[in-house]
């Protein structure tokens, strides 16, 4: 039996391969989203202990 067949452009791509590529597609985003995530928070993190320091130094 054939596999299904879509059509992008003028290329024939199986079906089932789409879905996949479609999967790791929306696989890597959510990774990328969660990994800017981590950086944000980190960055944040390090502002807040920077603050922090600097308010230590301010009390001596």
């Amino acid at each position: 039996m054939a596999e299904p067949q879509c059509f992008d452009g003028d290329q024939k791509i199986p079906l089932t391969r789409l879905n996949a590529f479609k999967q790791q597609h929306l696989l890597i985003t959510e990774l990328l989203s969660e990994l800017y995530d981590i950086e944000t928070y980190a960055a944040g993190f390090a502002t807040l202990n920077a603050l922090s320091f600097s308010d230590a130094l301010n009390r001596f």
